[in-house]
């Protein structure tokens, strides 16, 4: 029971580390990419799912080995039973220690964030079209501009590479922030 504990508390510290260490270079590197952020939310997503399982497991192992008979009655009243290959009260207050949410919603704010800004370098173009038909007596454009790909490629891109990583819950939470921002620009 007592490797039990320390195993626990060397997971713990190593996902914390980890999750802080996600939160500083998503916010302060210039140089991440998509791929990158994309990467690192798959990573985030099977290291919470990898701790869940190994709490599960542990918990199970440990409620297997105390024995049924040292118990009270009133013990036995104040425990809420738990099924065999879930979490209790007490697996879900460690779990949410950590702060897998806020680093989540870090990851994908990034992901907005560069998306928008690739796709709104192509917005100038948008000023210029009224210019190419003023008092030129020329045909309405029957295809889109140069400019509506260039703007959408983007979005494009970013789904594509979400689709690839297997991503699509990711792609599910960011591409409307994204549709959002360009289209409000």
């Amino acid at each position: 029971m007592q490797l039990y504990g320390r195993f626990m508390k060397a997971s713990a510290l190593f996902i914390s580390r980890y999750l802080k260490e996600i939160q500083v270079q998503v916010a302060s590197n210039p140089k991440v990419t998509l791929d990158q952020l994309i990467s690192v939310s798959a990573d985030l997503s099977l290291s919470e799912l990898i701790l869940r399982q190994i709490l599960v497991e542990k918990m199970d192992a440990a409620r297997s080995t105390i024995p049924t008979t040292t118990t009270s009655p009133a013990q036995k009243e104040s425990t809420t039973p738990r099924e065999e290959g879930t979490v209790d009260d007490a697996g879900a207050k460690f779990l949410s220690m950590f702060n897998w949410e806020e680093t989540k919603a870090g990851l994908e704010d990034r992901l907005t964030e560069l998306t928008v800004a690739q796709s709104l370098s192509h917005v100038s173009a948008v000023n210029e079209v009224p210019r190419l038909f003023r008092r030129t007596n020329r045909e309405v454009p029957t295809k889109p501009s140069d400019y509506v790909h260039s703007i959408l490629q983007p979005i494009q891109t970013l789904r594509q590479s979400m689709k690839n990583a297997k991503q699509g819950d990711l792609l599910e939470r960011v591409g409307p922030k994204v549709g959002q921002q360009v289209t409000n620009r």
